[in-house]
This record gives structure tokens, sequence and C-alpha cells, in this order.
């Protein structure tokens, strides 16, 4: 017998011994027809381990799905085709929280190319009547929320009586966060709504948004987005609907984190006026840099001064190339092309919206799209005209 292999023999069991639950990561495949490992997200997610890699195929999932704490990534079959994101659903019937990160979830949990909608929001440890995060809920945990179209969640606003323990009040219709460090990029936030925030509702923590957009969200307070710290960078933030702040809420207090507002277009609410922003104490206007804050009905900016000229900040028509049919790349002459913070340097694994470099000229553009091709030319139609039968 070979006395090298008679030795390890007894190693490689006492390994096993005081190892016994090893395990390696794996991908699995969800399909609803059963062609795959599972039929449903959350038996997947349940069955996984660190690590593991989840890649949901095109249908309709009506279910509502919870991390349980597992760093994993959950994807479609390509996130970075529209038509793929588009058929690959998540659907939580008009109940719950679509998705849920709240065991402390780290930056390695992924979930990425889907379509997220039909949520109502999960009541937080911060009061039993407010919803948070309808279409998805971050609390205690800071994911990676990428490549995804959060549309049609909708969060409650009842508040009948004069006690608010009666209430159902909703905050952040399709993302809402409590002490989340969490990355979200690249999504598209349309068409949700809730009392306060429709689109992204974050306090304490440091979240990250870019390279969002976020367009036509309805709310009571903010519109688009409320940020009670965190960082809101190179975003486009256009067409939301809100009774104060119909685009964008800004609240800057010494317990929170650091509020960083740089390098978005927050242009056209269409009620409610551009930003309004409570200065309790800590963060100053300083921090709102290099924006392109315009035409917003109700004014640009509330309950402070016109920063128009100041640190950056421009007011201009963004020249979208055509913003009525949602498409919000910048045209070649828009104010927002090499116009943002010059010091500017975009993350590792930092795009655009379109997974493009995030800084293609001198310095970074303003909004969610860096405009790449100087030669594409530019369509013009004419007058719009109505033809009949």
């Amino acid at each position: 017998m070979n006395t090298k292999q008679y030795h390890a023999a007894p190693i490689i069991l006492f390994l096993f011994l005081i190892f016994p639950t090893i395990s390696f990561a794996q991908t699995v495949h969800v399909n609803a027809d059963g062609s795959g490992d599972y039929l449903s997200i959350q038996a997947a997610i349940d069955n996984a381990v660190n690590g593991d890699i989840v890649i949901v195929s095109p249908a309709a999932y009506f279910e509502n799905i919870n991390f349980r704490g597992k760093n994993i990534t959950l994807t479609s079959t390509d996130p970075d085709d529209p038509d793929t994101v588009a058929a690959t659903i998540i659907n939580a019937g008009g109940s719950g929280s679509v998705v849920t990160f709240a065991n402390g979830e780290s930056t390695q949990a992924v979930l990425s190319g889907f379509t997220i909608t039909n949520g109502y929001g999960t009541v937080s440890s911060l009061a039993n009547y407010i919803y948070w995060g309808a279409g998805i809920y971050c609390e205690n945990a800071s994911p990676t929320i990428m490549d995804n179209v959060i549309v049609g969640n909708n969060g409650p606003i009842e508040m009948d009586g004069d006690n608010p323990e009666n209430w159902k009040v909703g905050y952040g219709g399709a993302i809402g966060c409590i002490f989340s460090d969490a990355v979200i990029t690249r999504n598209i936030i349309k068409a949700n709504s809730t009392m306060a925030a429709g689109g992204i509702f974050t306090i304490a923590g440091n979240a990250k948004i870019s390279n969002n957009l976020i367009y036509d969200n309805n709310a009571q307070i903010g519109g688009g987005v409320v940020l009670f710290g965190g960082q809101l960078i190179n975003n486009t933030i256009v067409n939301n609907i809100a009774d104060i702040a119909g685009n964008l809420y800004l609240a800057s207090e010494r317990d929170f984190a650091l509020l960083i507002v740089s390098n978005n277009i927050i242009a056209n609410a269409q009620s409610g006026g551009g930003i309004l922003f409570i200065q309790n104490s800590g963060t100053g206007y300083d921090n709102i840099t290099y924006n392109n804050i315009w035409g917003n009905n109700g004014g640009d900016y509330l309950e402070f001064g016109n920063q128009t000229g100041i640190n950056g900040n421009i007011s201009k028509d963004p020249l979208f190339e055509n913003q009525s049919i949602d498409n919000y790349h910048l045209l070649y002459d828009s104010p927002c092309i090499n116009a943002g913070d010059p010091d500017f340097t975009p993350q590792s694994w930092e795009t655009d919206f379109d997974n493009q470099p995030r800084v293609s000229l001198l310095r970074v553009d303003i909004g969610a799209y860096e405009f790449t091709d100087l030669t594409r030319p530019v369509a013009n139609a004419g007058q719009n005209q109505l033809f009949s039968s």
C-alpha cells in the first residue's frame, strides 16, 4: 500500500467530521412550466446557500419572496434584455411587499432583471401603521437592486380619524429602505403610488441610488424620492406627482447618514414642485451639487433658496430625445452633457443606465445616461398630426 495514501484517508475523514456542513455554491433554475429545478422562486431561495445563483425563466410568478438573510444572486435569464425583464414578473397580488430583505443581507444579495409589481407594503419595526416598500422592502439589510422594472406597486393611504394607530400609510411605493446601505442602480421605477415617496424612500443608513429612471410616480409627499440621508447620484427624476415635493423631498439630520444629491436631472414635476429640502441640522445646501432642476410645476426649489448657478446646479431644458415615449436619452446639444461634478469618479462596478461607461467625455454627464454618440442623427418628424380613416 502507498504510505501517503494510507495517511491521507484518515485526514480526509477527519475534515469531513469537523466540517460536516460544507457546501459549494451552485446555479439552479426556476421555471413555471416544471422544466427547471424549482417551480417557484421562494422554493429556490429556501434551498439556496450563500453564493448560489438562482436563474428564473420568463413567466409570471404570483408570490411574495423573501431572501431570508441569504447572499445569493436572483436573476432573470438576461437582465440586459428589456423584453426578458418585461416577461419575468414577480406579482404580489396586492398583498405584502413583492420582495423582502430584512435579515442582514449584504450587497452580495443581488436582485436583477425582473418586473416587480402589485405590492402593498410591510409593517416595519418603526410603527405598526406604516407599510414600507410596496415593491421592495429593506430593513437592516443592504442588497444590490439592479436592472429591474418596478411598476404598479401601491401602498395604502388610509388616515381616517385622529389616531395614527388606526391608520394605514405607505412609505416607498417602489422601494422602502430603513437602516440600509443598499445599492439601487439602473432600474426603471415608474407608476407606483403611496402616501410618502411614490418611488423610493430611505431613512437612516447610506443607501446609494444611482443611474435610475424614476418617473410617473404618485404620492401625497415626495412623488419621486424621499431621502433622510444617503446618496442620490446620476438619476433622471421626472414627471412625478405629489401635493408636496413633486419630484424630491430631502431632509438632513445629524442622526442620519450624510445626504448627497449630485448629477441628477430633476425636472417636469406635474405638481408639488421640484425639491423640498428640510434642513434640521448637519448637512447643508453644499451637498446639492451639479443637478439640473428645471420646469417643475409649483417651482423648482421649495422652502430654501434657488440654487441655480451655485455649486454647479443649473436650470435648463435637459433636451430629452423623446419624453413622450419615455426616451430620456440626451440630445447632442443637451446642457447636461459634460456638466456633472468634475471630481466624480465612478465605482468599479458603475455604468450608466445603458450599461455604458459612466464617464465618456471629460467629465460625467448629468442624469442617468451618458451621451456617447456625437454623430448620431436626430430625427425630426415635424408637428404632431392626426390621421383618420
